[in-house]
């Protein structure tokens, strides 16, 4: 993005130079239209508002969605490399994964430790009898 930057920067300092100086809106729409797909969003904004955004003004701007963009990738990357991880090894999580969940052995709900509903009475062990109630007479 900054070469593209600056490139139009050369092109527009040389028609200057020549006397044939370039419009604040011939400006915006040449460095829109080499814009890909990923700045639809700014270049709209752009083209709704564009006195709104001088030279000065955009340039950050692209600068900074070009940093957005880039993390989004990375993220996007990383996502598709596990997802692949999982599917590469038959839907189970790669070694190293705890089971969470019901029934697993990490935290959470489940396991065999008698609590919560619906689990029954904790074990008790052999020959213990709970203690009878009394009636107060």
């Amino acid at each position: 993005m900054e070469a593209y930057l600056r490139e139009i920067k050369n092109l527009v300092d040389a028609l200057a130079a020549i006397n044939s100086p370039v419009s604040h809106k011939e400006l915006l729409q040449s460095v829109l239209a080499g814009l890909g797909p990923d700045y639809k969003p700014l270049a709209t904004t752009v083209s709704l508002f564009p006195e709104n955004f001088p030279f000065d003004i955009l340039e950050p701007r692209l600068l900074e969605a070009e940093q957005q963009i880039l993390s989004e990738r990375q993220q996007h990357a990383a996502i598709s490399h596990q997802a692949f991880a999982v599917a590469a090894n038959g839907g189970q999580q790669p070694a190293g994964y705890a089971a969470r969940g019901r029934g697993g052995r990490g935290r959470g709900r489940g396991g065999r430790q008698g609590r919560g509903r619906g689990r029954g009475p904790p074990h008790q062990p052999y020959g213990y009898q709970a203690a009878p109630f009394f009636s107060a007479q």
